[in-house]
């Protein structure tokens, strides 16, 4: 798995990321066999990521509310503009998600 940060930033200036998924894995019992899985993780019911689902989903059921900023061209990326669309549009979710 992967991720780009510091976006706001130049491109030389991008932090690149990764996690092999294999370090996330344990061995479990399934079926009577061991088997390497992604381990199940509970929904935290009283967290803000559920809260923020429970203040806007139904919103999301009825209207269209998806926002994609278009393709992320990252062959000369010069562009500011550009580059602000995707970073605002994630710092907007952020400060959505903890104004809870």
């Amino acid at each position: 798995m992967s991720c780009l940060k510091n976006l706001s930033e130049q491109p030389d200036k991008w932090i690149a990321g990764a996690i092999p998924l294999t370090s996330l894995m344990n061995i479990e019992m399934r079926h009577g066999a061991r088997t390497a899985v992604i381990q199940k993780q509970m929904v935290d019911l009283a967290g803000r990521p559920f809260g923020f689902l429970v203040v806007n989903r139904e919103k999301w059921a009825e209207q269209d509310c998806y926002q994609q900023p278009g393709p992320i061209q990252l062959i000369e990326c010069q562009d500011v503009e550009g580059r602000n669309v995707v970073y605002q549009s994630s710092v907007t979710l952020l400060e959505e998600a903890r104004g809870l």
